[in-house]
């Protein structure tokens, strides 16, 4: 498996055909032209390729709020025969970790728990989360991202982004997939985010710095400890 940052302007048909079919196979819901404009307003996508076909990608864009910057990650899925895999985390990493516009904020919003749980693995500090209350600097900067990218959809009380129409939601099968016993970060997701099987997204943040990373992570992150 490989890596690669590029462009969306440099995506050929056959690699957003693949893209839009990867979605398509996890969620319901998808539609090829709000596909389309989404990846089209994005600043890079990191596409994770196996013998040249794209088995997976994520789709990101720098926005700067407050004199504050943060890479916003939007359609992210890694073909299901291939979970488990940290290609896409590393290349993020080493990608954004250093960017030069940096250093970068994450803003990530999670309409299933197999990607709110980024946070607690790899991350120190992070919000929200159910062990402490979102800091009044971190509210504020999550509510001014939110309502920068989500107007007229995120609502500050909640944190929640909430589609007036239909919106793409994992299937069924793997959202009972995400299901977790006994682990407390799952439990606040669902309570905080009820409604993430009609596809409402939760608003996330942390800083990606290294010092904020949890023991271990760097090393599968980076390559090292």
């Amino acid at each position: 498996m490989t890596t690669k940052i590029i462009a969306p302007a440099e995506l050929d048909a056959v690699q957003k055909d693949r893209m839009f079919q990867l979605m398509a196979t996890h969620y319901d819901g998808v539609k090829p032209d709000v596909f389309l404009q989404d990846l089209q307003e994005k600043d890079a996508v990191i596409l994770l390729e196996e013998e040249g076909e794209v088995i997976g990608f994520s789709t990101q864009k720098i926005i700067e709020t407050h004199g504050i910057r943060a890479v916003f990650s939007g359609d992210t899925i890694i073909d299901r025969a291939h979970w488990g895999t940290q290609q896409l985390s590393r290349a993020f990493a080493r990608h954004f970790f250093s960017h030069p516009d940096g250093p970068l904020y994450w803003f990530l919003i999670s309409k299933g728990y197999k990607t709110y749980k980024y946070l607690p693995t790899f991350f120190r500090t992070f919000y929200p989360r159910y062990d402490q209350e979102t800091p009044a600097d971190m509210k504020m900067l999550l509510d001014a991202l939110g309502q920068r990218l989500y107007p007229d959809t995120y609502c500050p009380k909640t944190g929640v982004i909430t589609y007036g129409e239909k919106k793409d939601r994992l299937k069924p099968e793997l959202v009972d997939l995400s299901a977790r016993e006994g682990d407390p970060h799952y439990d606040f997701f669902v309570q905080a985010n009820p409604n993430f099987a009609s596809g409402d997204d939760l608003a996330c943040i942390t800083l990606l710095s290294r010092d904020n990373l949890r023991k271990g992570t760097e090393r599968i992150l980076f390559g090292k400890a």
